[in-house]
């Protein structure tokens, strides 16, 4: 008797068992990785492909999107002196808008990594370009 032509009931379990691992996969490889979502008041993420806010703490945020509130000053430039002087020419330079951190409200971009969700800039209308 040849290997496995004992039991047709396992060998049709296990052909079953494949195609769902097989099939899993597949669908785990075409999964969504890109979503939209909105900052809620709390600074919950709501996503359009997960049913519940997500808790501020819960998710991340790409580094970009922590550098401070619009008008923060976030550098110094000084005009440098001939001769290594102390350079007596400065100016502050402070975030622009388009630069803030997250706020309530915002539509924002966000990339799922299995479980993990992370938030990638905000996006804007395109009626912001000139």
């Amino acid at each position: 008797m040849a290997q496995g032509d004992g039991n047709p009931g396992v060998n049709m379990l296990a052909q079953a068992i494949d195609d769902h691992v097989k099939q899993y996969r597949d669908d785990m490889n075409s999964e969504l990785k890109i979503d939209y979502g909105v900052i809620n008041n709390d600074y919950s993420l709501s996503t359009n492909t997960f049913s519940h806010p997500i808790a501020k703490g819960d998710y991340m945020v790409c580094r970009s999107l922590t550098w401070g509130e619009t008008d923060s000053e976030i550098t110094e430039t000084k005009e440098p002196i001939e001769g290594g002087g102390v350079p007596t020419h400065k100016h502050k330079v402070k975030l622009p808008e388009k630069m803030r951190w997250l706020k309530p409200g915002d539509r924002v971009i966000v990339g799922w990594v299995q479980n993990d969700v992370c938030v990638l800039d905000i996006i804007l209308s395109s009626d912001v370009l000139g």
